[in-house]
C-alpha cells in the first residue's frame, strides 16, 4: 500500500535504462530528477508526513492490481475469499472480459463452484455476490445468457431466503441489472376490499389524523414500475 520515495524511484530502471557511458551517480541523479517531476504532478500519488509514497485514492491501486493479474496471469482463486480483494477482482474481471469474454465466464462459473465445495453459509453467500456482481458489470452485449441464467438462479434464492436485509437488498439490486425475469406484463396482485389504517399523528403531516377508512378490491404492482411500464406512459 506504501512505498519508501527509495524504492519508488528504484521501480523506474524497469523502464528508464542506463544510458551508454553513463555513471551509476549520474544514472540514479536522472532517476531522482525524474521521480520528483511525476509524483507532484501526476495526481496518482500521494507523500504522506512520514515521507512515505502510497495512491491518492485506493480505486487507483486496486485498477493496477487486478490489471497486474491479468497480465501476469496470475492466479486470482488465493483471493477470491478476502473481502479486501474485492473490488480489485471486480475490475479484474471486468477487464478481462473486454478481451476474454468465456475466460471471464469461466471463472464466473468457478467462483460458483468454489461456494459449492463450502461449508460456510456466510462464505457461500459473499462468493455468490462476489461472481454475480463481477457479471452485472460486464457489458450487456458481453454477458453469456447460460451464466446470467445461473446467477439469476443464486440471487432469486438469496432474495427468497431468510438472510439479512442487506444481503437481500443487494441481490435485488444485482438482479435488476441482470434483468429481473419475474417482471413481466401480468405483474398485478389483488389487494382484497377491506378495511385499512391511513393517516399520520405526525404535527407537520397533512394526512392526520390515524383513521380507518374502507377500500375496494383493487390491482396494484408487485414490483416497483420498470423502465418499460413507464414508457407506455409516456407514450
Amino acid at each position: 500500500k506504501e512505498i519508501e520515495p527509495g524504492e519508488a524511484v528504484e521501480k523506474l530502471r524497469k523502464i528508464v535504462k542506463q544510458e551508454e557511458g553513463e555513471s551509476n551517480t549520474s544514472y540514479k541523479d536522472r532517476l531522482t530528477a525524474i521521480f520528483n517531476i511525476i509524483e507532484p504532478d501526476c495526481g496518482l500519488l500521494r507523500r504522506g508526513s512520514d515521507n512515505r509514497i502510497s495512491f491518492t485514492h485506493l480505486t487507483f491501486q486496486e485498477f493496477l492490481a487486478g490489471k497486474h493479474i491479468l497480465n501476469e496471469d496470475l492466479g486470482y482463486e488465493s483471493f477470491i475469499k478476502k473481502p479486501w480483494w474485492k473490488e480489485t477482482l471486480l475490475l479484474y474481471l471486468g477487464y478481462l472480459n473486454i478481451e476474454h469474454k468465456t475466460k471471464s465466464h469461466r471463472i464466473i462459473k468457478s467462483i460458483f463452484e468454489a461456494a459449492g465445495r463450502d461449508k460456510d453459509k456466510s462464505e457461500i453467500t459473499y462468493l455468490w455476490l462476489l461472481a454475480c456482481r463481477a457479471l452485472s458489470e460486464f457489458q450487456e452485449s458481453n454477458r453469456l445468457e447460460d451464466v446470467v441464467n445461473l446467477a439469476r438462479g443464486k440471487l432469486y434464492s438469496l432474495i427468497e431466503s431468510g438472510a439479512d436485509i442487506k444481503i437481500r437488498f443487494e441481490a435485488g439490486e444485482i438482479v435488476g441489472k441482470l434483468g429481473d425475469s419475474r417482471i413481466r406484463r401480468d405483474n398485478m396482485i389483488k389487494v382484497e376490499a377491506g378495511e385499512f389504517i391511513r393517516g399520520s399523528e405526525d404535527i407537520d403531516d397533512e394526512e392526520k389524523p390515524v383513521r380507518k377508512i374502507y377500500l375496494d378490491a383493487y390491482m396494484i404492482g408487485k414490483y416497483p414500475v420498470t423502465n418499460e411500464e413507464y414508457m407506455k406512459f409516456v407514450d
